[in-house]
C-alpha cells in the first residue's frame, strides 16, 4: 500500500473517530449532568474520560471494517475510493496534515519553553518539605516519587510531570506558621497525582493535534481542566473532613497569584481568584446533594453508556451508507459495479493451453476488501493476480471492462486452490459473482485468446 493511502486511510479513520468522540460529548455533556445531580460528581469526570478515549481510538472504524470485510452490508464497497473521492481525500488529508504539524509545532514550542523555564527550579529542603513528605505518606505516594522544587518564575502552585512528576511552589520564605496552607496545597496537587490528570491532559493534547479541525475538542480540553479540579477538589473535602479550612488555606495562597503564562502541560493551583471562588461556590453546592447508592450511579452509568454506544454505531452505520451511496454514485472504471443482466456460463478446467503465457498483473489495494487493477494482456497471454485467502462460503465478484476490442471475448475468473480454474466468457463488460466452495488461496485471472493486446480494468471483491 502506498503512502498516500496510507495516509487516506489515517483520514478515514480520523473522521469517522472525531464523529463518534463528538457525539459521545454531547450525549454525555447534558446527559452526564444527572450523574452530579445524584451527587456523583466523580462518575460524570469518569465518563469524560471516556470519551477522551473514543476520540483516541478508532472504534467505530474498526467496527465497520470488520463489518464491510465479513458482512454482505456493503459487499466490500466500504472506503473504497473511486476516482473522484481519492483527489477529494488527497486534498484532505494535505490540509489535515498541515494543520496537524502547525499544532503541534505550538505545543513543542510551549514545551521548549517549559524546559527553559525550568532550569532555574531549586529542590526545596525546608519546612515546605517536611510537611510535603507527610502529605505524601498520608496519600500513600511513594517515598520521592514526586519531587517538590521552588522557582521565581512561577505565579502559583504547578503539578506538572508525567514520567518525573514533580510540585513547583513560588521562591519565598515559608515559615510554620505557613504549615496547613502548605499542607492544603499539597494535598490538592498530590490528589491530582493520585488521579493520574496530567496524563490525562497530556491525551487531550494529542486530541487536540489530532482533531484541530473539531471545536468540540477545544471546549472536551475546558471541561476536564474544570471537572478534574471539582473531583479534585472534592477528593481533597472528603480526605480532609474540613472543606472550610481546605479552601481557607487554598484561597489563602492564592492572594498574591498574578497573571502569568499558561502553560498546557501543567496543572495550576488557580489561573485567578475568580476561577477558586466559582469552586468553592460549586463545590458547596454540590455537597448539598444527596448521595444516592453507588448502584444506582452504576445503572445510570451503565445506560448513559448503553444510549451512548447506540447512537454512536447509528450514526456510523448511517455514515457508512452514505459513503457507499457516494460510491455507487462516482466512477471507477468509466461505470461503476454496473453489472450485466447476462447471466454467464462457467466452465471448469485445468488452465490454459501451452501457448498461453502467464504473467503476473499489479493490484492496487482500493480497501482490505476491494482490489483494482489496469492491465495490458498480450496476444495469447494469460494475467494473474497473487495469491488471497478466501474462506469457504465466501462470495468473490469479478468486474472487468475493456473498451479497446469490444468485439473480442476474453475469459474471467478464478484459480481455485487445486490449481484448477471456473471462469465466464464475453467482451466489453464482463460481471460476473463465484462462491469460493473451499477455504485457501484464490488467483483472479483475465485470458486474451486473441491474436490482439487487449487493455482491461477491473476489480475483484471479496465479501
Amino acid at each position: 500500500m502506498s503512502g498516500i493511502s496510507v495516509a487516506i486511510n489515517l483520514v478515514s479513520a480520523l473522521l469517522l473517530t472525531t464523529m463518534t468522540g463528538s457525539l459521545a460529548l454531547m450525549i454525555w455533556y447534558y446527559a452526564g449532568h444527572v450523574l452530579v445531580r445524584f451527587g456523583y460528581l466523580r462518575w460524570y469526570y469518569l465518563g469524560l474520560k471516556v470519551v477522551i478515549c473514543l476520540f483516541l481510538l478508532p472504534v467505530s472504524y474498526l467496527v465497520l471494517i470488520w463489518i464491510n470485510c465479513n458482512n454482505s452490508m456493503w459487499q466490500g464497497k466500504l472506503f473504497v475510493r473511486t476516482s473522484a473521492i481519492l483527489n477529494v481525500c488527497q486534498v484532505l488529508c494535505i490540509i489535515w496534515i498541515a494543520g496537524a504539524i502547525f499544532v503541534g509545532a505550538k505545543y513543542l514550542y510551549e514545551a521548549y519553553c517549559l524546559a527553559q523555564r525550568n532550569r532555574g527550579i531549586i529542590l526545596c529542603s525546608g519546612i515546605e518539605y517536611q510537611i510535603f513528605e507527610e502529605v505524601c505518606r498520608t496519600l500513600r505516594v511513594p517515598e520521592r516519587k514526586v519531587k517538590l522544587f521552588r522557582s521565581p518564575c512561577v505565579m502559583t502552585v504547578e503539578f506538572m510531570g508525567l514520567f518525573h512528576p514533580k510540585v513547583i511552589i513560588p521562591e519565598k520564605s515559608y515559615s510554620k506558621s505557613d504549615s496547613e496552607m502548605l499542607k492544603a496545597v499539597f494535598f490538592h496537587e498530590l490528589v491530582h497525582y493520585k488521579q493520574r490528570d496530567i496524563l490525562w491532559k497530556r491525551m487531550i493534547i494529542v486530541i487536540m493535534v489530532l482533531h484541530y479541525f473539531n471545536p468540540l475538542v477545544w471546549q472536551l480540553d475546558k471541561l476536564m481542566e474544570k471537572w478534574c479540579e471539582y473531583a479534585c477538589d472534592l477528593r481533597v473535602c472528603d480526605l480532609t473532613k474540613r472543606p472550610g479550612l481546605y479552601f481557607g488555606n487554598i484561597l489563602q495562597m492564592a492572594e498574591n497569584i498574578r497573571e502569568g503564562k499558561v502553560y498546557s502541560a501543567t496543572i495550576q493551583l488557580a489561573k485567578h481568584e475568580n476561577d477558586l471562588v466559582e469552586r468553592v461556590k460549586y463545590m458547596d453546592e454540590i455537597r448539598k446533594y444527596t448521595k444516592k447508592p453507588v448502584c444506582v450511579a452504576v445503572l445510570m452509568s451503565l445506560l448513559l453508556m448503553t444510549v451512548c454506544s447506540a447512537s454512536v454505531f447509528a450514526a456510523s452505520n448511517e455514515a457508512a451508507k452514505k459513503y457507499v451511496d457516494l460510491y455507487d454514485m462516482t466512477d471507477v472504471m468509466k461505470t461503476t459495479e454496473l453489472k450485466h443482466v447476462m447471466n454467464y456460463a462457467e466452465f471448469t478446467d485445468n488452465g490454459p493451453d501451452s501457448s498461453t503465457t502467464v504473467y503476473e498483473g499489479e493490484v492496487n489495494d482500493l480497501s482490505r476488501a476491494i482490489k483494482y487493477f489496469d492491465w495490458t494482456v498480450p496476444v495469447t497471454g494469460m494475467r494473474v493476480t497473487s495469491n488471497f485467502h478466501v474462506t469457504k462460503g465466501k462470495k468473490i465478484s469479478i468486474n472487468v471492462y475493456q473498451n479497446t476490442q469490444t468485439d473480442k471475448n476474453i475469459l474471467i475468473g478464478l484459480i481455485l486452490p487445486n490449481s484448477t480454474r471456473i471462469g465466464v466468457k464475453g467482451n466489453t463488460q464482463i460481471f460476473h459473482e463465484f462462491t469460493a466452495e473451499t477455504t485457501g488461496y484464490y488467483q483472479v485471472f483475465v485470458e486474451n485468446p486473441n491474436r490482439v493486446a487487449i487493455d482491461v480494468e477491473g476489480i475483484y471483491n471479496v465479501y
